[in-house]
């Protein structure tokens, strides 16, 4: 047990956009995934980078399929992520979480995010897109199996 059977990694170096106060998907940064056996845990890393407008807050989650297994501490009403101010700086969002899918079906993993009153979020980028200042960059998503 405790050996890792497969992995398997989604990149985005696009530079994807939300402007939505509800949760949506990342386009382009699913990664599909399936177990070989019902016992396996399977270790998922989340690496993105990104902005949104100065002074606005933004929350992320992860999610297997249409469940959020996941979630952000920015959840609590009063609190929150908030983009510092200038929008030059690309921001860093990382997870790691062990799952339990207990399923040798397909499954998907992928990360929704929402940004406070639909402010627009961008992936891999800077709020002003002044790639002088911030330059764009790549985000990831890593599954690993982990044998029981």
């Amino acid at each position: 047990g405790g050996k890792i059977a497969q992995v398997l990694q989604t990149v985005n170096t696009g530079t994807e956009t939300a402007g939505s106060a509800t949760y949506v998907d990342i386009t382009d940064f699913a990664r599909t995934f399936t177990c070989e056996a019902t016992s396996s845990k399977v270790l998922i890393l989340v690496d993105l980078k990104g902005q949104g407008k100065a002074g606005y807050r933004w929350w992320w989650q992860l999610m297997r399929d249409s469940t959020a297994i996941y979630v952000s501490d920015a959840m609590a009403a009063t609190g929150g992520n908030t983009f510092p101010s200038g929008g030059e700086g690309i921001e860093q969002w990382v997870a790691m979480y062990i799952d339990s899918p207990s399923s040798t079906s397909e499954i998907s993993y992928n990360v929704e995010w929402k940004c406070q009153s639909a402010e627009t979020l961008y992936l891999n980028r800077t709020y002003t897109n002044n790639v002088t200042a911030g330059g764009n960059t790549a985000s990831s998503i890593t599954c690993m199996e982990i044998l029981a």
